[in-house]
């Protein structure tokens, strides 16, 4: 089969060393980056350059732009623009090397291999790192994952140009049209500080061409890469990091074999469907607990979602004919099989935007991005391993895989819920009286938990995305911690007495009552992050999760109890006695 074929010839070229770095400059070139110099810069220059590595080489660098299905009309494709999701690993790595003093280091060994040694690149160096600054700020202001898209038309000449010059005759924009905007008020923000600001442009062309050899460096350069994990104190994950950032490039161009992967080692997706079925039960009750009207907008509204590429239901054979644009010919480097997939993928999927040539809803690139698959697609995702040994097997308590899985399901649930009760299919604002008298009430317990957050002083002047996520991970703890109940009403506690107190595998568990047992791995799942994020953390698990009715229940609060406020989201209600059918 091609699929694997190609594969295997990927994973092949991993064991040797990695030392072209004409690659680096070769690139830099094609986008129009003089990096490590300096050169003048212009809004136009950096939105092209932006758009260049999105719609013709087909590697976004930052800031992406994507060929995918329409949100309205599902039988067109449309461009999207967003965040490229390696900023966020971007910024994790550079504030690690931050940590250890080793910063100036890497950016110099990097200026150094696209350029010469013996040079000064302080003042490169300098205005890096300071736009660096600047756009972490603006990423964790604006930037959050459940952001409310925006269609954008194309009256900005500038963007417009950008985009119609690398796309064919036939897809050609008009001024009229629209592109789908993911963070519309990040990319006003970095537009305004920094594409179209005098003094800033051109440090954040450097900016970019640094970030372009960070992200090229696994597949292009292994004394880079090494020498980064070196600098972060990761050097004994040499060999795991260069497979994980491979695969992954892999995955970008197609993006389907993850899953089919995924089934053949998961073998059977039972579970992984349960969970998604009793997770769409339970925000379903938690929506009747509103209104019965509302309960009955969340059922027709989910009941097309599936999990995980259509349920994991396509086979190789179908896979091969999906990627059989792909080029078959396998005699080249790692990055120039890259490349050339990638330069593929996105000739043929800008082709004929209006009348597409496929029924490919996976495309790659925005595929990646769960909140496509689950806007345009119906799909949430469940990892393989939050549902199979060694977190969660038959003889666990039923709290775990609900913890583990369930609360994931259940806030990609309620955030795409979130659009279908206040706004309207272009994601403008629905007038009061459009809004079911259900979602009205629920707002207003969203409003009360955002003040008891406020006198908790745990997050001081929180901004709209982190309230977002505090609300969505307290929602998603409290229609999750009714799933063990929807597994099977009458014998699920039972069940779970007896894995937690039988012994053996589950001695684990031992002193753990089930209904704690939610809480304390929900909980636990939040560690290990720092600064603002951390404090986040730390909200969830004593702000977002006391307003659950079962954990109050579960740790026995009492009203002194300091965790305990007046507020609780209402108790869910199910009718079915048997679980959901």
């Amino acid at each position: 089969m091609l699929i694997i074929f190609t594969f295997n010839s990927v994973i092949n070229r991993l064991q040797g060393e990695l030392r072209d770095t004409s690659i680096f400059t070769t690139f830099l070139y094609d986008l129009g980056l003089p990096w490590p110099g300096k050169s003048t810069a212009t809004r136009p220059q950096l939105l092209n350059t932006l758009v260049r590595s999105s719609l013709h080489l087909g590697m976004p660098m930052f800031w992406a732009f994507y060929v995918g299905r329409h949100p309205t009309h599902p039988s067109q494709n449309t461009i999207y623009m967003s965040l490229d999701p390696r900023s966020i690993q971007w910024i994790r790595d550079i504030e690690a090397l931050y940590a250890r003093g080793k910063v100036v280091d890497y950016l110099r060994r990097c200026a150094e291999i696209v350029g010469r040694t013996g040079q000064s690149y302080s003042t490169m160096i300098r205005e890096v790192l300071a736009t660096h600054g600047d756009i972490v700020d603006l990423v964790r202001a604006f930037g959050g994952n459940d952001d409310l898209p925006q269609f954008n038309n194309l009256s900005d000449p500038d963007l417009r140009r950008a985009i119609n010059g690398h796309l064919p005759d036939d897809s050609q924009l008009w001024p009229t049209d629209d592109i789908v905007n993911l963070h519309p008020v990040l990319f006003a923000q970095l537009d305004s500080a920094h594409f179209n600001r005098s003094g800033y442009q051109e440090p954040f062309q450097l900016f970019l061409g640094a970030y372009v050899v960070w992200a090229l460096s696994p597949m292009v350069s292994t004394y880079l890469t090494n020498s980064l994990l070196e600098d972060m104190g990761h050097e004994g994950r040499r060999e795991y990091h260069r497979f994980v950032k491979c695969v992954e490039a892999l995955e970008w161009v197609m993006p389907l074999v993850k899953w089919q992967l995924h089934k053949v080692a998961q073998k059977d997706a039972t579970t992984t469907w349960n969970i998604v079925r009793w997770s769409k039960e339970s925000v379903r009750g938690f929506a009747r607990s509103y209104s019965e009207s509302l309960g009955e907008k969340v059922r027709a509204t989910l009941e097309p979602i599936a999990a995980n590429a259509f349920n994991m239901t396509r086979s190789w054979t179908m896979l091969d004919h999906a990627y059989a644009y792909l080029p078959n010919d396998t005699d080249a480097s790692l990055f120039e099989l890259y490349q050339r997939a990638a330069m593929s993928s996105v000739a043929y999927f800008k082709r004929s935007l209006r009348r597409p040539r496929h029924s490919i809803y996976h495309v790659p690139g925005i595929a990646s991005l769960g909140f496509y698959r689950l806007l345009i697609i119906r799909e949430v995702t469940v990892y393989p391993f939050l549902v199979s040994p060694p977190l969660y097997d038959a003889t666990r308590p039923m709290a775990v895989v609900s913890a583990l899985a369930g609360t994931l399901v259940t806030k990609h649930l309620s955030s795409l819920l979130r659009l279908y009760f206040y706004y309207n299919s272009r994601f403008e604002p629905l007038a009061s009286h459009d809004i079911d008298p259900g979602a009205r009430h629920l707002h207003k317990d969203v409003l009360r938990l955002g003040t008891v957050l406020q006198h908790s002083g745990l997050m001081p002047s929180a901004r709209p995305s982190e309230l977002r996520d505090v609300y969505l991970e307290s929602i998603a703890a409290h229609t999750a911690s009714y799933v063990p109940r929807l597994h099977s009403p009458a014998v699920s506690e039972a069940v779970d007495d007896d894995a937690v107190h039988s012994g053996g595998e589950n001695e684990l568990f031992w002193g753990f009552p089930h209904e704690q047992l939610f809480f304390y791995l929900h909980c636990f799942s939040q560690c290990g992050r720092m600064g603002r994020a951390l404090q986040g953390k730390i909200a969830i698990c004593n702000v977002a999760l006391p307003a659950v009715n079962r954990f109050r229940q579960a740790f026995k609060c009492g009203p002194q109890h300091r965790l305990v406020t007046n507020f609780t989201w209402p108790e869910i209600r199910n009718d079915s006695t048997n679980g959901p059918s």
